[in-house]
């Protein structure tokens, strides 16, 4: 994780900005719209990000109404988060503790960083109430996926692949069920689980 964590700390300056253009900005719209449908926020309802990264997801969230706390290993990011005026900290996803109890927990982008993503995944979701949801954001184990991990261990990440399968049994695991699973683009698979 030291490696994710210097990556991301040396991408926060720009980030928002990059992934705003080119290709990568089709897939970000589609990642972004379908992770709010599947989150189908209310006003007031409590909402973690794990691996909020700049705030993106976070400014909407806030927008809506709900009362939106977010998370990530990147000092920077966390930094740029702050700026927005989000209520975000330093804190791995592993080892996670709120607390309060969430409605809704995204987690888009961040759990194919994880060494250990089940137990990373299964932290998460001790956060969250009884009746609440996870909505998930992963790459699929596929062409796109594998040129997604090729890129990533160019700069020295390995990062995990995620077949439905895969995202079944790490929400079963953690005492959740899988309702459905979308494709937004052609690299990620969009989930939404319930207690």
């Amino acid at each position: 994780m030291i490696r994710v964590k210097e990556y991301f700390d040396e991408k926060a300056c720009g980030y928002d900005a990059k992934r705003k253009k080119g290709a990568q900005a089709g897939l970000v719209a589609a990642e972004l719209d379908d992770a709010l449908q599947l989150l189908q926020l209310r006003k007031g309802e409590k909402v973690l990000e794990c691996g909020c990264g700049t705030g993106i997801y976070g400014e909407i969230i806030v927008r809506k109404g709900c009362n939106y706390t977010g998370i990530d290993i990147s000092a920077k990011m966390i930094a740029k988060s702050r700026k927005k005026g989000l209520r975000a900290s330093v804190a791995d996803m592993h080892t996670f503790k709120s607390r309060d109890k969430f409605d809704k927990i995204l987690i888009s982008g961040s759990l194919e960083f994880c060494d250990y993503p089940k137990k990373a995944f299964s932290q998460c979701a001790k956060n969250l109430k009884e009746k609440g949801s996870v909505v998930l954001i992963a790459p699929r184990f596929n062409l796109a996926g594998l040129i997604y991990r090729l890129f990533h261990s160019t700069h020295g990440i390995q990062i995990k692949l995620f077949s439905i399968r895969k995202i079944r049994k790490i929400a079963e695991s953690s005492g959740l069920r899988l309702v459905s699973a979308r494709k937004p683009n052609t690299l990620t698979w969009a989930a939404l689980m319930r207690r």
